[in-house]
């Protein structure tokens, strides 16, 4: 199941010069391709991160989403705050 950005392409385009700026880019492929695909072209400065090996959480939460707390710890380790 594809699911839709956070952010549309025109918000992104307009801040992609922003310092304060973070993307994460987190393609999964049950295949494991998902690393080949961001190396064959990422937006400039993204960081590459498997969703099911460095962000999906083990718990009660569907598809492995961290609750809040886990997931503002696990985007604090990429800069990412309020």
């Amino acid at each position: 199941m594809e699911l839709p950005p956070l952010v549309d392409v025109g918000w992104l385009a307009a801040r992609l010069d922003e310092p304060a700026l973070r993307v994460i880019d987190c393609r999964w492929r049950g295949d494991g391709s998902g690393w080949a695909r961001y190396a064959a072209g990422h937006l400039p400065g993204a960081l590459y991160r498997d969703w099911s090996r460095h962000l999906r959480a083990r718990g009660p939460l569907p598809q492995g989403v961290p609750a809040p707390a886990a997931f503002a710890r696990l985007m604090g380790c990429h800069g990412i705050s309020a």
